[in-house]
């Protein structure tokens, strides 16, 4: 699903946010991507979903190059994608409805597609009963849970999160990754880009960790022992 070899980020000649990164994530996995504040995080997701190009190295997803895919085909990459931000990115003016089928529209899906999808995924993440409220409306729980509907109604291969729980308080952080944890055993890919070392206990995966742009840790969960 992912593949990195040997890709590098810089910004400036003397700085680089990301460095020599080289990795792999087969399809179905779960993953977390931790480090400090700083330590290529973000940078390393806005590579996956071509927000940006590696200055050095090569880069797949989803069976694509994104240092050579050309500008026509980005966007549908992207419709293969689901993207979750910390801070929610909703369209206050406009309904939960409206804001999950967004794209929907633009590709100009009908109006009874749109409400078959958009009701199933809200029934997924247990907002149904909103789907006519407005941003404002919803609590900081309820707006990122509208954030994951709207990144998974086109059933993304890959479920890309930059810190989703960093507003949240614990209880509800662990709400949202067992809804990303339900989304991956539906076969979805999810890399979850978190500081929070609490989350990776909650829910233990495998876990890349970078520091100052390198990776520098690969860790698996330890396999349960066999209880005879």
């Amino acid at each position: 699903m992912i593949q990195l070899t040997h890709a590098t980020k810089a910004y400036r000649h003397d700085v680089a946010a990301l460095s020599d990164i080289s990795l792999s994530i087969e399809k179905g996995e779960f993953v977390y991507l931790t480090g400090s504040s700083g330590a290529g995080k973000t940078t390393l997701l806005r590579l996956l979903f071509r927000d940006q190009v590696p200055t050095e190295g090569q880069i797949w997803v989803d069976g694509q190059n994104l240092v050579r895919i050309p500008a026509w085909r980005i966007p549908f990459l992207r419709r293969r994608i689901g993207i979750v931000f910390q801070d929610f990115r909703l369209l206050e003016r406009r309904t939960v409805f409206e804001n999950i089928t967004f794209v929907q529209r633009f590709l100009g899906t009908s109006i009874r597609e749109q409400k078959e999808k958009a009701l199933r995924v809200l029934k997924t993440v247990g907002l149904a009963h909103k789907m006519h409220a407005f941003p404002p409306e919803l609590s900081g729980g309820e707006q990122q849970r509208v954030a994951i509907a709207r990144a998974v109604i086109n059933e993304p291969a890959l479920l890309l999160a930059d810190e989703p729980t960093g507003n949240l308080d614990s209880a509800l952080s662990y709400e949202i990754l067992d809804l990303f944890r339900d989304i991956n055993n539906r076969g979805t890919t999810v890399l979850i880009a978190t500081h929070d070392t609490d989350l990776l206990e909650h829910l233990p995966r495998r876990v890349l960790t970078l520091e100052r742009g390198r990776l520098v840790d690969d860790r698996r969960p330890t396999p349960l022992p066999l209880m005879l």
